[in-house]
């Protein structure tokens, strides 16, 4: 299994600005979860009524729950597919006391790919500490900060979590602090948000 790639993910939300302006766009491929996660958080925000995916990838997104995410109904069967522990299907972040199941959720399907109790431990706690900040600062207008969900590949020792949130983004909060406004013009937000001293509330 190929590790994606930020270009990968560049070029998928390039498609979903076509899908938002066009109602149609390029589908992948393969379909991994970041995939799943941005395309749920972008179509719930336009409220469609129905969605239409290529059949080679359309069953992997009924097993991660899409059309039910969306709340439409589903072009297959009820329970035509079953995630089986290789995967967490799409999960609508709404409640806060949700955190600590969804994180221990979440950090068990990954044991199946890390057997290292010290790792997984630290795997549960970033996972809370990233589904905490969903709720703690998303620009909610339907009571849905957020969405999870995520993949392991057994073979390729391998796993993805996506996580799609209604926050304001990275570039948008570090521009709150005029001091980077020059530096914001030049490098990805991501990775200078991850230098030290970098904040947006100096």
């Amino acid at each position: 299994m190929r590790c994606s790639t930020p270009q990968d993910v560049q070029e998928w939300l390039d498609q979903l600005e076509v899908l938002r302006t066009q109602g149609r766009c390029e589908a992948p491929r393969f379909m991994k979860p970041f995939h799943l996660a941005t395309l749920a958080h972008s179509l719930r925000a336009a409220n469609p009524g129905q969605l239409q995916l290529p059949q080679k990838i359309a069953p992997y997104a009924d097993t991660m729950q899409l059309w039910e995410a969306l709340g439409i109904p589903s072009a297959f069967p009820e329970k035509s597919r079953s995630p089986a522990g290789r995967y967490h299907p799409i999960e609508l972040l709404r409640d806060e006391s949700t955190i600590e199941t969804t994180a221990e959720s979440l950090t068990k399907l990954f044991e199946t790919v890390c057997p290292n109790a010290r790792t997984n431990d630290a795997i549960c706690t970033m996972l809370r500490e990233l589904l905490g900040n969903c709720y703690a600062h998303s620009d909610v207008k339907d009571g849905m900060f957020g969405l999870i969900c995520a993949q392991v590949w057994n073979g390729g020792r391998r796993a993805q979590i996506a996580l799609s949130d209604s926050g304001i983004g990275i570039r948008t909060s570090l521009t709150q602090n005029s001091l980077l406004s020059a530096k914001l013009e030049s490098v990805n937000s991501c990775e200078f948000a991850t230098e030290y001293g970098v904040t947006s509330k100096p």
